[in-house]
């Protein structure tokens, strides 16, 4: 349902039902959504809805989230490697690539992309989203065309960019055959990170730091990302785990909720 202010948010939760998550309409780079567990929830999105209007729409509680970027030229269509995230609060912490997951599922992710690939009448590069449940159910979140933040994991994960990718699709030239070349991890940074980041900066020669430009107005609280590759996901994984740099954020949060 289509959200402008507050009174359609508590009207629209009642046909909606808990949980529930808030998305703005205009998606992009950086947009933030939130997840409402209760009414007291509500009021927290006063600030959101200020920046335009948005949809409330069910959320399906799950184990797993993926998403599979895939870029349209005008004739021809590459797939990068599915990726797998992890937010919080609908905000991204983590994207892994290429990510691990049954075969069967991930033939069935590849057929639905392929196919919502084929069906717009779009060019350039597109997300699709999905949500895989205890049981084993897969559900197609939404689809995004444009550029992700997730997407800057390919700079590691695979021989082409999504930014060269899109503008090969919307200037009209062949793209380029996607080739896996190594696992990835990209971790988020916020800004109260840095001071644990710049350590890692000094320790850890597999990690490339990419810091974001930051206005004087700017209400964002990330800094930038990092990419962490190697040779296996799990060995990744623990190196990241291991610094706590985001295992001391989480344990924070929890202790302020």
């Amino acid at each position: 349902m289509t959200v402008i202010g507050l009174d359609d948010l508590y009207q629209s939760i009642d046909s909606i039902g808990y949980p529930a998550v808030l998305k703005p309409i205009q998606r992009g780079l950086g947009e933030r959504s939130m997840i409402i567990n209760k009414q007291s929830d509500i009021t927290k999105a006063a600030d959101f809805l200020e920046t335009g209007t948005y949809v409330l729409e069910s959320y399906i509680p799950h184990d797993h989230e993926f998403s599979l970027m895939v870029a349209k030229g005008q004739q021809d269509t590459q797939v990068f490697p599915l990726m797998e995230l992890k937010l919080k609060q609908e905000q991204l912490i983590e994207a892994a690539a290429p990510a691990k997951i049954n075969e069967d599922v991930l033939a069935e992710i590849m057929r639905i992309g392929t196919a919502v690939a084929q069906q717009l009448t779009y060019v350039g590069v597109l997300e699709i989203g999905f949500y895989l449940t205890k049981t084993g159910t897969l559900y197609v979140k939404g689809v995004t065309p444009g550029l992700t933040t997730q997407g800057n994991v390919f700079d590691k994960v695979s021989d082409v960019s999504q930014y060269e990718e899109h503008l090969r699709a919307i200037i009209g030239i062949p793209l380029q055959p996607i080739k896996p070349l190594q696992p990835s991890i990209m971790m988020m940074i916020q800004k109260d990170q840095m001071d644990d980041i710049q350590t890692q900066w000094l320790l850890k020669d597999n990690w490339r730091f990419t810091f974001y430009q930051q206005t004087p107005d700017s209400q964002s609280t990330i800094a930038g990302h990092v990419l962490v590759a190697g040779d296996e996901l799990d060995k990744l994984q623990l190196q990241v785990d291991n610094t706590e740099v985001w295992n001391k954020r989480t344990r924070t949060n929890n202790k302020e909720e």
